[in-house]
């Protein structure tokens, strides 16, 4: 496996077990009835969660780098913002990216629209979805190929997409 694909992984993992995923949030500011202070106090909650991924993701860095200097290996370049976007897309939706968002996306200046992105894709329907298929193929490996247990993968999608929804955590998932 190569280090940006390590890197990559751990840099995903980091954020969705950081919390930084905010699937099943149904908090709409300004339209639950929520009080100025309640709606700052979140605000800080999202705050101090982002400083914490950022924390996280920082450390990961470090420890790549530690391991590229202790084995002598020089990385390559970081992708290109086309690259970026297909990767992006095929990790956390297993798909491509649509040409007209790739468009908008090659478009767009702005210095934090790689951020943007996984952020708008975590809360589409498609990150579920992918999900549920890897966990359910990490959970029950058996499934892919014995055609004795494939019957219960309807099921326990099913049951697991329910849980990915509402932001069940992993601890309480298993």
């Amino acid at each position: 496996m190569s280090s940006q694909c390590l890197y990559a992984q751990l840099l995903f993992l980091a954020t969705v077990f950081a919390g930084y995923s905010t699937i099943g949030s149904t908090l709409v500011l300004g339209e639950d009835g929520t009080s100025k202070s309640e709606k700052a106090t979140e605000r800080r909650k999202d705050d101090q969660q982002a400083d914490e991924v950022a924390r996280v993701a920082a450390e990961i860095d470090r420890l790549i780098a530690q391991h590229w200097t202790e084995n002598d290996i020089q990385p390559t370049e970081p992708a290109g913002d086309a690259e970026y976007l297909r990767r992006v897309y095929l990790h956390i939706s297993g798909c491509i990216p649509p040409v007209s968002v790739t468009r908008e996306f090659l478009m767009d200046e702005s210095p934090n629209k790689r951020r943007l992105v996984v952020e708008r894709l975590l809360d589409e329907a498609g990150y579920i979805v992918n999900s549920t298929r890897y966990w359910r193929r990490a959970m029950l490996p058996e499934t892919e190929s014995d055609l004795q247990t494939r019957f219960v993968v309807p099921g326990f999608e099913t049951w697991l997409r329910e849980h990915m929804t509402a932001n069940t955590p992993y601890d309480q998932l298993v």
